[in-house]
């Protein structure tokens, strides 16, 4: 289990929402500085404070909450992170982000064994209490939250806002996650997905796990099965 932090937070939850539309922000050093109270911030955010809201709003009338730095339901691993989002996004049970945890992805080129590994390492997982995490694509990640909610509880992380699943052909798997376990996200609601949210959507998958799982693609061998994740305790 991770070691409960203590989380020092200077910023109202609006604001810290209002980060997320502030343009060019450096997410160098982004926790220490926001927990240090670094007046450059609010001076920031502030004027994002409307759209901040607008978010919010529409957050609440599609059924998903949200919860930000000083929240108790913030899942306080992540701020092992040096550039931990300020705020996220979510569908279902936040509290399932309170167990081990272990990322189980892959490549959407992956072949029918992987996938069928895949399905069975989150099936295993899951029976023992750990939270499968992965991302809701394609392929492995697809069939680690199906294997999962047989046995037990999964979380996806994407990277998009809630309400644009992607892919489009997962929107009922995302509603099964939900039910059960949590869609997780740092994107507010009304994100499209962009090439370069998934790398930093992954920072979330390494931080919020122990370790991570990567079955084989297709005709691929030189990946090792298993790494210990960045974060990891």
């Amino acid at each position: 289990m991770h070691a409960r932090v203590h989380v020092q937070c200077h910023m109202t939850s609006d604001l810290l929402l209002a980060l997320f539309f502030v343009p060019r922000l450096s997410r160098v050093g982004l926790t220490s500085r926001i927990q240090a109270g670094d007046p450059e911030f609010e001076a920031r955010a502030r004027p994002f404070l409307a759209a901040a809201r607008r978010a919010r709003d529409l957050a609440g009338s599609q059924g998903i909450h949200w919860a930000t730095w000083g929240d108790p339901r913030f899942p306080t691993p992540l701020l092992s992170l040096g550039d931990a989002p300020s705020a996220l996004w979510y569908r279902g049970h936040l509290a399932a982000l309170t167990r081990p945890a272990v990322a189980v992805v892959g490549a959407r080129a992956a072949s029918a064994v992987a996938r069928e590994m895949a399905a069975r390492l989150g099936e295993a997982l899951a029976a023992r209490g750990v939270l499968v995490v992965s991302g809701l694509a394609r392929s492995v990640d697809s069939a680690a939250h199906r294997g999962a909610m047989t046995a037990g509880l999964t979380a996806a992380i994407l990277g998009s806002g809630l309400d644009v699943i992607y892919q489009p052909e997962h929107t009922a798997l995302a509603r099964e996650i939900a039910g059960t376990g949590v869609l997780l996200s740092e994107y507010p609601p009304g994100t499209p997905p962009r090439a370069y949210h998934f790398p930093l959507r992954n920072r979330l998958l390494s931080g919020r796990s122990l370790c991570s799982r990567r079955p084989k693609a297709a005709g691929r061998s030189s990946r090792p099965p298993a790494r210990l994740s960045k974060g990891a305790t």
